[in-house]
């Protein structure tokens, strides 16, 4: 799986939420896609409460070109990457990439630092400090597969933004 994470965040392909590609979009897809609400919450539902979230890194980095660009940071600038998998029923339904400034990361270390397996967007959501604004989509068509839907959205936290990339990996979601 590890080898379709990179090419998902690599090579993915970004559109407006209103581009042609993106408005030709199944409407099962659409609802996950444009959805403001929390993804945490909307999963704990799907699931019936079996929901877990399991971290596959969390390293200082540099940001890919998109997110630099989706965050208006310098491509060199230092940033917090943490890479997850939400699990809904012991199966693995989003792979999702959180893309931190490093100033973000110090100021607010306090909350983030021990974040753990607790699902970064829920604990935002929570706090009440998240304001969500433009959403990017994605397309990722492999050679063999299904073609996986992606949303990155930078959000304002603690006067500064940070960019979640969730990547919907399991087709069951909207079965």
């Amino acid at each position: 799986m590890q080898y379709l994470y990179s090419r998902l965040v690599e090579d993915s392909k970004w559109y407006s939420e209103k581009h042609p590609a993106v408005t030709a979009i199944a409407e099962g897809w659409r609802n996950w896609l444009y959805s403001r609400a929390s993804l945490t919450e909307r999963l704990i539902a799907f699931s019936g409460d079996h929901f877990e979230v399991r971290v596959l890194s969390q390293r200082w980095g540099k940001p890919l070109l998109h997110e630099a660009n989706m965050l208006n940071i310098p491509i060199h600038l230092a940033v917090r990457v943490r890479e997850v998998e939400l699990y809904c029923n012991g199966m693995p339904m989003v792979f999702a990439r959180s893309v931190m400034p490093q100033q973000v990361f110090l100021d607010q270390r306090h909350v983030l630092a021990n974040i753990g397996t607790r699902p970064l967007g829920h604990l935002l959501f929570k706090d009440g400090q998240m304001r969500a604004s433009k959403r990017s989509v994605s397309l990722y068509q492999a050679k063999r597969g299904p073609v996986i839907y992606g949303r990155s959205t930078p959000y304002r936290y603690a006067q500064k933004e940070i960019l979640v990339s969730e990547f919907f990996i399991n087709p069951s979601l909207i079965s």
